[in-house]
């Protein structure tokens, strides 16, 4: 209890202005984060779809370059194709 009475007697002796303008502070401020949230939110789904398409269209084209070459037996030219591909995309050898 007297924690709540001395904020509270804290709180009436401040000025008009600054209990007018705490509260109006913090939702500028809480809506400021909540925005920043959102956007950053936004660009990692953005930048997630954006991966899982580049890493289909690796899949089609790999896919059967690689089986082709594994059947033949042509060990040498499958490790330029996933060298070339790792030199060319560099975000595969993360």
């Amino acid at each position: 209890m007297r924690a709540k009475d001395s904020i509270q007697k804290a709180w009436n002796g401040t000025g008009l202005h600054t209990r007018l303008l705490l509260p109006i502070m913090l939702l500028i401020l809480l809506s400021g984060e909540a925005r920043t949230y959102y956007l950053v939110d936004e660009d990692r789904r953005s930048a997630q779809t954006a991966y899982q398409e580049q890493l289909k269209e690796i899949r089609r084209y790999l896919e059967p370059a690689l089986a082709e070459r594994a059947i033949t037996g042509d060990y040498a030219s499958i490790q330029k194709i996933l060298e070339l591909q790792v030199t060319e995309r560099g975000s595969i050898a993360r």
